[in-house]
């Protein structure tokens, strides 16, 4: 997912015009950044990317709130636990870098660092098993499409 704003409201179409113009290539765009980064070797600034995409995607969503009303929150809130797990993820992982320097190696540290590790795996498997339940599962991404296809605001 491009780091940019992924899109250019028209001024001259009403809000549910560029909702429509605008969100389907956004979904498409995340389902496939997520099939990337759901995958068992991801390394974590892989991951840590598709947390940073999932905020963008969830932030845009809120920007479009109006046009949806409040159904829209459960799936805000879905993005938003996608990306508390990353978070959770990427913590543990910076931690285990800043354990790796030489000066701090010694058995206490590598000691910390293998639990820290350890955690980051158990959220690496958060992460997997969440994207399996809510977004891998057959037809999410058409749900997705379908539901913002839909917006209260006629285009």
């Amino acid at each position: 997912m491009n780091k940019a704003l992924p899109f250019r409201l028209k001024p001259s179409r009403d809000l549910g015009e560029n909702v429509l113009r605008v969100l389907p290539q956004i979904v498409r765009d995340y389902f496939a950044a997520g099939r990337s980064a759901a995958r068992e070797d991801s390394p974590p600034e892989s991951l840590h990317q598709f947390r940073l995409a999932t905020k963008r995607f969830r932030y845009t969503l809120e920007l479009f709130r109006g046009a949806y009303g409040p159904a829209l929150a459960k799936r805000i809130e879905v993005l938003r636990q996608v990306q508390t797990i990353l978070g959770d993820l990427n913590d543990c992982a910076v931690t285990a870098r800043r354990l790796e320097l030489p000066a701090a190696l010694d058995a206490a540290c590598a000691t910390v660092r293998e639990s820290i590790l350890k955690r980051g795996e158990e959220h690496h498997r958060s992460f997997l098993d969440f994207w399996n339940a809510n977004f891998a599962r057959p037809g999410a991404e058409v749900q997705w499409l379908a539901y913002l296809s839909r917006p209260r605001i006629s285009a």
